[in-house]
């Protein structure tokens, strides 16, 4: 893959703007934003027209969706283009979310175009692109086209001189829970989307890994580059239900969290993230000593 890595330079600090875009994960985009918000950066969420409440009622809760309204502190959302413009032209450090979609080309100059006073960007991809080709009958397509729309990001950023990391996942599993209706939080820790987000999981087994992912496998493990070939799809579905911790996994909280800290390093980095069995994510200090070691 076409990476550009290269030195930051001065960390990334609250209140620089921060947003959140991408064809990807909108679970990770939303935790995310949130993670962003909390630590005191200002947290804008790229969201479209008629979805505001959904993604209010996702992030803190069904009682806050009603409000209509995007208390300072919190994410932003931001859906007409002058609001994007705004968000943009303020932006310091840009989180791309692409692990199941590509990165278009008409996105990658709009994003990078318009963000003047960008220092740094955050890719979330898919675990094993890097060698991906395309087979019979279109197999393997999907991955190519996502490795193409990573090496258009990394050709616009490093024309502009704005270092790239990558954190490749595999299939993403957990989300929540975080603020519960009132604005308390489960275990004193609003660490992942609302608990309306399990009112959103109709589908019995889905909703029962889910939560207990998000209770037993907030773990990570970093391997630096594209270290993890995902199983094949048979093997995936057949583990679908499972909470346990495998490399081409990873906890939706976890991989919103391992963003933001990319975005902390003092260079650039590409890293597999893969589950590990915790009852917590890593804390700041141990993503540093994470992404070190990887």
């Amino acid at each position: 893959m076409l990476m550009h890595v290269g030195v930051f330079g001065a960390l990334l600090a609250p209140p620089s703007g921060v947003v959140l875009f991408g064809p990807g994960s909108n679970e990770v985009k939303l935790i995310a934003a949130k993670l962003a918000a909390r630590a005191g950066f200002s947290a804008s969420y790229i969201c479209g027209s008629g979805e505001e409440q959904t993604a209010r009622a996702l992030l803190y809760g069904k009682d806050y969706a009603n409000a209509g309204v995007d208390e300072p502190g919190n994410v932003q959302l931001v859906v007409t283009s002058e609001q994007i413009s705004a968000a943009l032209n303020e932006c310091a450090a840009l989180v791309v979310v692409a692990d199941n979609s590509p990165v278009t080309a008409t996105s990658v100059p709009l994003l990078i175009d318009n963000a003047p006073k960008l220092e740094r960007v955050a890719l979330l991809s898919k675990c094993g692109t890097t060698r991906a080709t395309a087979g019979f009958l279109g197999l393997g397509k999907g991955d190519v086209e996502i490795r193409e729309g990573e090496e258009r990001l990394a050709a616009a950023l490093k024309a502009r001189d704005v270092p790239l990391s990558v954190v490749r996942v595999g299939a993403l599993k957990g989300g929540g829970p975080g603020a519960v209706e009132g604005g308390s939080v489960v275990d004193g820790v609003d660490k992942g989307l609302a608990k309306y987000y399990y009112d959103t999981l109709y589908e019995l087994e889905t909703a029962m890994t889910t939560q207990s992912y998000d209770k037993f496998t907030n773990g990570a493990a970093l391997a630096g580059g594209d270290a993890v070939d995902p199983r094949p799809p048979p093997l995936q579905m057949a583990t679908r239900g499972s909470f346990d911790a495998r490399e081409d996994e990873a906890s939706r909280v976890v991989a919103a969290s391992c963003l933001l800290a990319a975005l902390r390093q003092p260079a650039a980095a590409e890293v597999t993230l893969s589950a590990a069995k915790a009852p917590e994510p890593p804390t700041d200090a141990e993503w540093d000593a994470l992404f070190a070691a990887a």
